[in-house]
C-alpha cells in the first residue's frame, strides 16, 4: 500500500512539471495577447511609449538669407527671407509661403525692432540696394538705390542711413517708407561722414553708432553719434573690432583680437567700460543677450584652434566652419551651463534669437533654420 501510494505522488508530480511546461509554452505563444490586455492604473490599456522629441531640429525647407521675429502681436511669429527673396512663414514648425519674390545677390536682411518691416540688401549692377517688405500689408515697397548702409530706430518706423551727395556722405534719420522716393520728403541731416565702408547701428534712441569694416589686419574706430545735439566722438579703437547689441541697448559685446591673434570676447556698457571679460571665444553674432546678467552662445568646441585662425577674417570670409555647442552663460559669476553638446548634426550656429522656450538660430552648414528647445 506504502508503495502504491509514492507511485501516485511520483506520477502526480511528473503530470504537473509537464502541465507547467505546456502552460509556460502556451503564456510564451499567447504574450502578446497578455501583454495587450493588462490593465492600466484606471483600468485603461497601457498606452505604448511614446517616440522622444527631438529638441534640435531644423524648422525651415529652404536655405535661409536671414530671419526675424515678428512681435507686433501677442504670438510671436517667426519669418525668413530665402535665397531667392521670398518671404517665408514658419508655422507649427512647418513654413509657409508668405510672398513669392525673386532678389538676386542677397547679402544681408535688416528687420524692423517689432518685426513689422524688413530691408533686403542686394548687390545689383547698379550698386547696393535696398529692398523693403511690409508685413501689414505683406508687400514690397520701392526699392532703394544711392544708399549705402541702413539701419532700423529702436522703436518705430524711422531708419538711419547713410547716402553721398555731390563729394559728401551724410549721415541721415527719416521715415523709411519715403527713403529715396522724395527729395522733398522730410529727413534729418545728422552729421557728415569722412570716410565709406561703415555699418550702422541704433540700439539706443538718441544714439546711432558708426562702425568701420572689421578686420584683423587693421584698427578699426567705432563712432558715437547724439542723434539730438549732431556730435559725435570716438567710442571705441582696435583691432578686428566687433560689436553687437543687446536688443535692450544697455549691453553689448565686443571682439576684439591682436596681431599675435590673442583673440578677446568681453561685455560692456553703453559707456563702451568692459564689465566682464569672458573665459572662453566665439563671434558676437553667435551670442545672444536676455537680460544684463544672461546670455546664450554658440562656443566652438575647439578653443585652442581659434589661436590659429585669423578672426574676425576668416569666419566672415567662410574660410573656416566650427562645431559648437550651444550653452546659457550667467554674466554675474561667469558660469556656464550647456545646452547642447550633441556630435550630431554639427552645427555652427549664427544669428540666435531666445524665444519663449527655445534658441533659433542658422547652422552655416546647410544655411537652414533651426530651433533648440531649452528643457
Amino acid at each position: 500500500m506504502e508503495r502504491n501510494k509514492k507511485i501516485i505522488i511520483g506520477a502526480s508530480a511528473v503530470l504537473g512539471v509537464i502541465a507547467l511546461g505546456i502552460g509556460a509554452y502556451f503564456a510564451w505563444q499567447n504574450r502578446a495577447v497578455v501583454i495587450s490586455n493588462i490593465p492600466g492604473i484606471n483600468n485603461e490599456p497601457i498606452q505604448p511609449l511614446e517616440q522622444k522629441k527631438e529638441r534640435l531640429r531644423a524648422i525651415s525647407s529652404r536655405t535661409v538669407a536671414g530671419y526675424w521675429i515678428a512681435d507686433a502681436t501677442s504670438s510671436p511669429a517667426i519669418l525668413y527671407v530665402d535665397s531667392e527673396g521670398s518671404i517665408i512663414t514658419v508655422n507649427n514648425e512647418s513654413d509657409e509661403l508668405l510672398y513669392e519674390q525673386s532678389i538676386a545677390n542677397i547679402r544681408s536682411v535688416r528687420p524692423s525692432a517689432n518685426g513689422e518691416a524688413v530691408f533686403i540688401e542686394a548687390q545689383s549692377s547698379e550698386g547696393i540696394r535696398f529692398n523693403p517688405f511690409d508685413l501689414t500689408s505683406n508687400l514690397p515697397g520701392t526699392s532703394v538705390g544711392g544708399v549705402e548702409e541702413i539701419t532700423w530706430a529702436p522703436k518705430g518706423k524711422d531708419a538711419a542711413y547713410i547716402i553721398q551727395t555731390g563729394d559728401v556722405r551724410w549721415l541721415r534719420t527719416q521715415v523709411a517708407d519715403v527713403i529715396g522716393l522724395s527729395d522733398t520728403a522730410k529727413f534729418l541731416e545728422v552729421t557728415k561722414i569722412s570716410q565709406s565702408d561703415f555699418t550702422l547701428q541704433w540700439p539706443q534712441s538718441d544714439v546711432i553708432y558708426v562702425t568701420q569694416k572689421p578686420s584683423a589686419e587693421y584698427v578699426s574706430d567705432m563712432w558715437r553719434v547724439d542723434v539730438k545735439t549732431k556730435t559725435i566722438a570716438k567710442f571705441l579703437s582696435d583691432r578686428g573690432l566687433i560689436v553687437q547689441w543687446a536688443p535692450f541697448g544697455t549691453r553689448a559685446l565686443k571682439f576684439t583680437t591682436t596681431e599675435g591673434r590673442k583673440h578677446k570676447l568681453a561685455l560692456i556698457d553703453d559707456k563702451g567700460n568692459e564689465l566682464n571679460t569672458l573665459r572662453f571665444i566665439t563671434l558676437p553674432d553667435k551670442c545672444a543677450i536676455t537680460a544684463p546678467e544672461q546670455m546664450y552662445c554658440a562656443i566652438p568646441r575647439d578653443q585652442a584652434a581659434l589661436a590659429r585662425m585669423t578672426l574676425p577674417d576668416d569666419y566672415l570670409k567662410r574660410d573656416v566652419y566650427f562645431q559648437d555647442g550651444i550653452y546659457q552663460i550667467d554674466l554675474t559669476n561667469n558660469g556656464i551651463r550647456a545646452i547642447f553638446e550633441d556630435e550630431n548634426p554639427k552645427i555652427d550656429a549664427t544669428n540666435l534669437t531666445v524665444l519663449e522656450d527655445k534658441i533659433v538660430f542658422i547652422n552655416r552648414y546647410d544655411k537652414k533654420l533651426y530651433s533648440l528647445d531649452l528643457q
